[in-house]
C-alpha cells in the first residue's frame, strides 16, 4: 500500500517539478493574457502542492513528514519565481479606468503644527485635459495673521476681504463631487484636504478613490492583490514579499514636488493605464534585511533620507 502510493506520489510530483522549473526561466513578462495564464498556473501549481500534502498525510506520519519536506521546498521555488502581476491588479485597474477617475496631485509643506498644509491643487480628467488648478497663498509666518489681513481690507475698502482659497473651494468640491479620485497617496491627499479646510473653516469634502501607491505594491506583489480570497479550497496568496521595497527610481517621478503637477498627474495617469494593460514596467525590488522593522517601503522618502 505504502509502494503503491509512493508511486502515486512521484507520478503527480514530477510534472509539477517541470511546470515550476518553466516559470523560473520566464522572465518580463507582459501583457493582459500572458499575466492572466500565469496566475492561473500559479494557482493550479499550489492547488496540486496542498493535495499531495493531504494525500501524504493519510498515508501515515514517516511518509507525511519525507514527503512534506519535498512539497515545502517546492512552494519555496514558487514563492522565489521572477514576480509577474496578478491578473486580479490588471483588472481592477480596469475597472477604476472605466469610472473615468478624477486624476488628483497636491503639493504641499509642513506647518508649525507639523501637519501637511496643502499648497497646491491640481486635477486632470483622465483625457489629461486639466479640470481644476490652484495654489494656495503661503502660511504668514512674521505674525500677520488672515484676521489682521481681513481688517485691513475692511478698512480700505469698506468690504469683507474674501481669500481666493475660500472662493475656489467651491469649485473643487464641484469637480470631485461624485467622482472616482486616483492619487498617489489617497490617505495623504484626504487628510492634506482636512487640514487645509480646518484653516479656512471650511467643509471638508468626501472623496471616493484609491492610491496609485497601493497598486503599484500590488503590481510588484510586494502586497497581496485586491481579490486575496479564491473558491475554498484555493490557497493563499504569498505574502513573503512584503520584506521589499520599491525602487527610488519608481517612486521620485510622482512625489518631487520639482516637477510641475500636470506632468506628475500625467505621469500618474499614463502608470495607471499601464498597469491595466499589464506593460508597467518596474525595477526590481530592493531587499530589506529580515532583521530590520518593516516601516513601510517609502518611509526614507518621505523623510527626506537617503536611502
Amino acid at each position: 500500500m505504502k509502494g503503491q502510493t509512493a508511486r502515486a506520489f512521484e507520478e503527480r510530483l514530477a510534472p509539477l517539478v517541470k511546470r515550476i522549473e518553466k516559470l523560473e526561466q520566464c522572465y518580463d513578462l507582459e501583457g493582459i493574457t500572458a499575466i492572466a495564464e500565469r496566475s492561473a498556473e500559479e494557482d493550479d501549481i499550489l492547488r496540486q502542492i496542498h493535495a499531495l500534502t493531504a494525500l501524504a498525510t493519510q498515508a501515515g506520519s514517516n511518509f507525511s513528514r519525507t514527503v512534506q519536506k519535498k512539497l515545502q521546498s517546492l512552494t519555496t521555488r514558487l514563492a522565489l519565481v521572477p514576480s509577474a502581476p496578478r491578473i486580479e491588479v490588471i483588472q481592477f485597474a480596469q475597472s477604476i479606468l472605466a469610472l473615468k477617475p478624477i486624476i488628483l496631485v497636491t503639493d504641499d509643506t509642513v506647518n508649525e503644527e507639523q501637519q501637511p498644509e496643502l499648497t497646491r491643487i491640481f486635477s486632470m480628467e483622465p483625457t489629461e485635459v486639466p479640470c481644476f488648478d490652484y495654489q494656495f497663498p503661503p502660511s504668514s509666518s512674521d505674525g500677520v495673521g488672515l484676521q489682521a489681513v481681513e481688517k485691513e481690507v475692511m478698512g480700505m475698502t469698506g468690504h469683507a476681504y474674501v481669500m481666493p482659497s475660500i472662493r475656489e473651494w467651491p469649485h473643487l468640491q464641484s469637480v470631485l463631487r461624485g467622482r472616482f479620485v486616483v492619487a498617489f497617496d489617497f490617505p495623504l491627499v484626504q487628510l492634506q484636504l482636512a487640514v487645509s479646510a480646518h484653516r479656512y473653516g471650511l467643509p471638508v469634502p468626501m472623496l471616493v478613490g484609491h492610491s496609485l501607491l497601493d497598486l503599484l505594491l500590488k503590481y510588484v506583489r510586494l502586497k497581496d492583490p485586491i481579490n486575496d480570497t479564491f473558491e475554498q479550497d484555493a490557497p493563499p496568496f504569498f505574502a513573503s514579499q512584503d520584506c521589499y521595497a520599491l525602487a527610488n527610481e519608481d517612486v521620485e517621478p510622482f512625489i518631487d514636488l520639482s516637477v510641475p503637477a500636470d506632468q506628475r498627474a500625467r505621469h500618474l495617469l499614463h502608470a495607471l493605464q499601464a498597469i491595466s494593460n499589464g506593460t508597467l514596467s518596474l525595477q526590481e525590488p530592493v531587499l530589506v534585511s529580515p532583521i530590520m522593522p518593516f516601516a513601510g517601503p517609502l518611509t526614507d522618502l518621505f523623510s527626506g533620507d537617503e536611502a
